[in-house]
């Protein structure tokens, strides 16, 4: 009992908050600017309001027997006592309840009202564009015009609200055939049209619904009236009546097809029948004003004259091929015509290829016995080659093609398609550009050759393969014994086929033969050769000379030629030729050796015990009897074997570390010049580079190679040329100096107590405890 009186407090208590009359409210009332956002309605005691949820505030009390919710322009519709009514965000009343129904407002603002069952148009001011007096409105705002009813006719009420055409019509509705607005209309069952501004372009004469294309650049539209066709213009007159079953539009050459029944005939720019329909088909007319026509299932062509050109005899016509021709077919086979439609071949082939080949194309036909053989058709003469071969390649840059016939043979065909072999050949291949581009031509096991212009080169009844020409201007060749020779660019025969190999030439152009087996001979460009064949011929074209040998290792001879055969030594010799860097080369004979020039001239005859190579210059050590002399690059003896050799390996640079008769001294062996006479010095070094050392009373000193004095002799020590820095270190006392590649000294020995190596140009030294910089010119930085 105590819930149910509260509850009963509580529902007074919230009536008393959201009526007009001032009661008591938990929010204080709205100010005079207050605009609300959003109002949402609410029903309390069977009566509608509406509320403001963000402030919590009633806005319209509860007074009405239905509400719309507010939409986008702010309005709400209202009911009271039956009638309808427009109120605003503040509840403030836009219209009285007067209507029996307003709809929806559309997206500009205008709303169809309903007044004593009868229909108008209001705004969101209230206002009454359109007075209630029709059975009903369309409203078509987004479009600027309503279309009005009464007893069942139509009207329209233009953009500025004035009825411009009155309730006449049974049916008003918007066509979508064309890019203007119009309107299609309705009376006594007759179809017409009004254009955007209301005024009937086409009276109402159709007996069915249109259809009105798209027009022309001519300005001139098909019209489809039910199931009849016909032209109209951009004024709206009907130019051809609709009275044909199908109509095309005008082509490029101003000619519409027109269909009556099932046939077709041609209707001209003036609208007049040109041709009566008595085909099956007729197709565009081309750019040569032309047309394909079809009767009783056959094809045929016919021209802007109206001739037929072509007759309809073919069972199909092709499109325009590439080369500017056309297929036509009958009964399986296949002709072409020309653009003039003259039929330049027979219709009689199997088959013709799409695409040209230099002015031609292939054509095929079944032959009994041999199947499906190839010819050919000149486009540009019209001369045919009948189908007789297996295959036809296709022309190459030599205007031939290879054609192979029916039994297997091949020919090269000319563009006036004759046979340029007398007799035909087993294989016929074109070369590439680089091996000539002539045609290598095969019978049997032999093959032969003829050049572009289909001249033969050689027959083919010798050789079994022809190479490719190499840059020595000569190609080998092969013979089914394989054996091998060589040809020139005449073609002729220079090297006969005598040998089982022949290698590609090599940077001189010579070509190494194998004769046999393990025997050797080289062929050089102007056609040399070896009188005699070798196991082994060795280039050795860095220095000139070709190497040769007989036998294998120790029981090996030797010999040599020049790399051009212009001599050459046969090999009967024990010791390999060596004419690395130098004009000779060491020979023996009978266990004594001399020296031997390129020319085969023995500049130093076969006298001494031994010969040795120096390795770092073109110089040789000779030997005879335990003393040594020295000889040039050349052969020439420039110091005698006089001297006894204490240590080879300080033989370098030019000098020589020698003794004569037990005392030492330096040789300069490129010129034969001692710079000390043997005896005056107690001791002598190489140190490397063109300078020596001598040793006097203890003390050293320092000459170039031409004996030219660089330090008297008064160091401790002098050291060889150091192979880091390239310089030379002297000590005196406790003091170090240096000499540098030139022969300058550049730091005496009576400052620095250490010097380090160069490096870049500067290297570290001490003095007295303290350490400093020199540079190259031995100056402290």
């Amino acid at each position: 009992m105590k819930k149910i009186i509260l509850l009963m407090f509580l529902g007074a208590l919230s009536f008393s908050c959201s009526n007009d009359d001032g009661g008591k409210k938990d929010k204080p009332a709205p100010k005079p600017d207050y605009e609300p956002k959003i109002l949402v309605p609410f029903q309390e005691r069977g009566l509608w309001g509406f509320r403001d949820p963000q402030a919590n505030v009633v806005v319209v009390v509860p007074q009405y027997e239905e509400v719309k919710d507010f939409d986008s322009h702010k309005i709400a519709r209202v009911k009271k006592t039956k009638l309808w009514g427009l109120i605003n965000m503040l509840g403030k009343t836009v219209i009285d309840p007067t209507y029996n129904n307003i709809e929806d407002f559309s997206g500009e603002g205008y709303a169809t009202v309903v007044k004593l069952e009868k229909s108008g148009v209001i705004n969101t001011k209230g206002e009454e564009n359109v007075e209630p007096i029709f059975d009903k409105v369309f409203g078509y705002y987004d479009k600027q015009y309503v279309k009005v009813q009464s007893e069942n006719k139509f009207g329209i009420i233009d953009k500025d609200w004035k009825l411009v055409i009155k309730p006449k019509y049974d049916l008003i509705e918007e066509s979508k055939d064309e890019k203007e607005a119009t309107y299609k209309i309705v009376l006594d069952s007759k179809w017409g049209l009004l254009n955007k501004n209301w005024q009937e372009v086409i009276s109402p004469r159709f007996d069915y619904d249109f259809k009105i294309f798209e027009f022309d650049k001519s300005g001139v539209a098909k019209l489809k009236v039910g199931e009849k066709w016909g032209f109209i213009d951009k004024n709206y007159k009907v130019v051809v009546e609709p009275i044909y079953d199908e109509i095309k539009d005008f082509d490029e050459q101003n000619f519409a097809r027109i269909k009556v029944g099932d046939k077709w005939g041609i209707l001209g720019r003036d609208y007049k029948v040109l041709l009566e329909p008595i085909y099956d088909d007729i197709t565009v007319f081309n750019e040569e004003g032309f047309a394909r026509v079809r009767k009783d299932k056959k094809w045929g062509v016919i021209n802007k004259e109206w001739k037929v050109v072509l007759p309809t005899e073919y069972d199909n016509i092709g499109e325009l091929l590439s080369y500017k021709m056309t297929k036509l077919f009958k009964e399986g086979r296949i002709g072409l015509a020309d653009l003039s439609w003259k039929v330049v071949l027979p219709v009689k082939y199997v088959d013709i290829n799409i695409t040209e080949d230099q002015g031609t194309v292939r054509i095929y036909d079944n032959i009994e016995g041999f199947g499906k053989l190839e010819g050919l058709f000149d486009l540009t003469s019209h001369e045919v080659l009948e189908p007789i071969y297996r295959k036809i390649e296709n022309y190459d840059r030599n205007n031939f093609v290879i054609v192979q016939h029916p039994g297997g043979m091949y020919n090269l065909l000319d563009k006036n398609f004759k046979e340029k072999f007398a007799e035909p050949y087993l294989t016929i291949a074109l070369l590439s550009i680089e091996e000539g581009g002539h045609y290598k031509l095969g019978r049997g096991m032999y093959v032969g050759l003829a050049d572009v212009t289909a001249r033969i080169l050689i027959e083919a009844d010798k050789y079994s393969d022809i190479a490719q020409f190499e840059k020595d201007n000569k190609a080998i060749v092969m013979t089914p014994t394989l054996s091998y020779g060589l040809i020139n660019r005449e073609w002729k025969e220079v090297l006969a086929t005598d040998y089982k190999n022949i290698s590609v030439p090599d940077s001189k152009m010579n070509r190494i033969l194998k004769v046999d087996t393990t025997w050797f001979n080289i062929y050089t460009q102007n056609g040399k050769k070896l009188e005699s064949s070798y196991n082994h011929i060795i280039p050795d074209y860095t220095n000139g000379v070709i190497l040769l040998r007989n036998g294998e290792e120790k029981s090996a001879l030797h010999g040599f030629a020049t790399d051009n055969l212009s001599y050459f030594e046969d090999a009967k010799y024990k010791e390999m030729f060596n004419f690395s860097g130098t004009e000779v080369s060491a020979f023996s004979d009978n266990g004594l050796f001399g020296l031997m020039n390129k020319q085969g001239v023995k500049v130093i005859g076969a006298t001494y015990d031994r010969i040795i190579r120096h390795k770092d210059d073109d110089h040789t050590t000779l030997v005879k009897g335990g003393l040594y002399g020295f000889a040039n690059s050349l052969g020439l003896i420039k110091v005698d074997a006089r001297y006894e050799m204490p240590d080879y390996n300080l033989v370098a640079d030019g000098l020589a570390k020698v003794r004569y008769q037990g005392n030492i001294t330096v040789v300069n062996y490129a010129t034969g010049a001692e710079l000390f006479k043997p005896g005056s010095v107690d001791d002598a070094d190489n140190l490397f580079n063109g300078y020596a050392s001598y040793l006097i009373s203890d003390k050293w000193g320092i000459v170039n190679k031409s004996g030219t004095e660089i330090a008297k002799a008064k160091y401790d020590k002098v050291e060889r040329f150091n192979r880091e820095d390239n310089t030379v270190r002297m000590t005196l006392g406790s003091y170090k100096g240096v000499m540098n590649a030139k022969g300058v000294i550049i730091v005496e020995a009576n400052r620095y107590d250490y010097i380090g190596l160069f490096k870049d140009g500067r290297a570290q030294a001490t003095r007295a405890g303290v350490t400093v910089i020199l540079n190259s010119e031995g100056k402290e930085i």
